[in-house]
C-alpha cells in the first residue's frame, strides 16, 4: 500500500536508489515524530485500578476486575496489545457456549509423580505458576519451572501445552541453548514464557548467570551496534521453563529458584 501510494503521489519507486533513501528517511522522521508506546502480549495487571486486561488474540480486550468481564477493542484505551497473528487467537469469553476447562488439559491430564511433594501439591504449585504469567507485573521475581522425568513422560508435551496458551500455537519449545548468549536474550526480551528443552544436555558455563537475572526481572545494558556509546536497554520478563532428566546446576542462587514439577514415565 505504501509503495503505491508513494508512486502515484509523488511518483518515486522504491526499487530505485532514491526510492529507497526518501522511505528510510522518512521511517526515521515517523520513528522521531511517533510517541512511543508499549504493544503488550496476552495480559497486563493494573495494581492501581485492580484490573486485569487480557487479550487471547483477537480485536477484543477483557476487563477482568473481580466482580465481572468488560470488553473494550484494542485501540480504545491506552491499553495496547500485539494481536496480529491469527495463531494466538483463542475461543471469545463471551461467546462461547462450550468452553473448554483449561486445567483439563494443562494440570490434570499430566502424569505426575510422587516425590518431596504430593501429586495435589505439585498440582495446584503447576496452576499457580500459570496464573502468575498473567501478573508479571505483581511479581517482579518469579520461579524457573524445572519439569523432571525420564524419556518419554510427556516433559516437551506437558510445557508445549503451557507455552501455546501463552504465546499462541505458532511458538514451540527451544533447542540446545547456543554458545553465545545474544539469542537467547533476544527470546528472553521477546517473549512472556520461553521453554528450554532438555536442559541437561546444556553446558554453557554463563546460563546460570542468565537464568538469575531472568528469575530476578533485572535488566541488561547494551552498546549498539555501529554507534557510539549508545545504549539499548534489555528487560526481562519472561518466565522461563525447563525440561530436563535432571537438574544441571550446582549453584545455590539458581538451585533455590527453580520450582520442580516432576513426571512419571507413561
Amino acid at each position: 500500500t505504501w509503495t503505491r501510494l508513494a508512486h502515484n503521489l509523488f511518483g518515486t519507486n522504491l526499487s530505485e536508489s532514491f526510492g529507497r533513501q526518501v522511505a528510510e528517511t522518512l521511517r526515521h522522521y515517523a520513528y522521531e515524530s511517533a510517541k512511543e508506546v508499549l504493544v503488550r502480549k496476552r495480559s497486563h495487571w493494573d495494581s492501581k485500578a485492580g484490573i486485569c486486561y487480557v487479550n487471547l488474540g483477537g480485536p477484543e480486550i477483557y476487563l477482568l476486575d473481580g466482580k465481572g468481564i468488560r470488553v473494550v477493542y484494542n485501540g480504545e484505551i491506552d491499553i495496547l496489545f500485539h494481536n496480529a497473528d491469527d495463531t494466538m487467537c483463542l475461543p471469545n469469553l463471551l461467546e462461547e457456549d462450550d468452553m473448554l476447562d483449561p486445567w483439563n488439559m494443562l494440570v490434570e491430564d499430566v502424569n505426575f509423580k510422587e516425590g518431596n511433594t504430593t501429586i495435589e501439591q505439585q498440582k495446584q504449585l503447576l496452576i499457580a505458576y500459570i496464573c502468575a504469567m498473567f501478573f508479571p507485573e505483581a511479581m517482579p521475581t518469579r520461579p524457573l519451572l524445572m519439569i523432571l522425568g525420564d524419556p518419554g513422560a510427556g516433559k516437551t508435551t506437558t510445557a508445549r501445552r503451557i507455552l501455546w496458551s501463552i504465546e499462541g500455537t505458532n511458538e514451540d519449545v527451544l533447542g540446545q541453548v547456543p554458545d553465545k548468549p545474544d539469542a537467547l536474550r533476544a527470546s528472553m526480551a521477546a517473549h512472556r514464557m520461553i521453554v528450554i528443552d532438555n536442559i541437561e544436555k546444556t553446558k554453557v558455563s554463563w546460563l546460570p548467570d542468565v537464568l538469575n537475572r531472568a528469575a530476578t526481572g533485572s535488566q541488561v545494558e547494551l552498546r549498539e551496534l555501529h554507534t557510539t556509546n549508545r545504549v539499548r536497554k534489555i528487560i526481562f520478563n519472561v518466565f522461563i521453563c525447563m525440561t530436563g532428566t535432571e537438574i544441571p546446576f550446582s549453584e545455590e542462587t539458581v538451585y533455590t529458584r527453580i520450582l520442580p514439577i516432576e513426571l512419571e514415565q507413561l
